[in-house]
């Protein structure tokens, strides 16, 4: 089962209101390549795992792709360069 933290949360929540700004879209988390994700703005779609905060949907996750994320958890951490989401499995 995938986690996010709700620091992740409260980062994505900002993300879209900050960035995108239109009723109904959100953030998707897509794999660009075998270990790296990325996000990009979409609708919400049939069998979505939908992560959401504050009642606001922050995060769509394909069905193929969260069957991939069993043990994951996804966090927001503070870097040089400000905040960054970021994967880990559990052990």
């Amino acid at each position: 089962m995938l986690t996010v933290t709700d620091r992740a949360k409260q980062e994505l929540r900002g993300i879209v209101s900050r960035r995108i700004r239109k009723p109904g879209i959100s953030l998707r988390l897509v794999r660009s390549a075998p270990a790296h994700f990325g996000l990009v703005p979409d609708v919400e779609k049939k069998g979505d795992h939908v992560v959401t905060h504050e009642g606001a949907s922050v995060l769509l996750i394909g069905k193929g792709l969260s069957g991939l994320l069993g043990g994951v958890t996804i966090d927001c951490r503070e870097t040089p360069d400000g905040a960054q989401l970021v994967l880990s499995r559990r052990a």
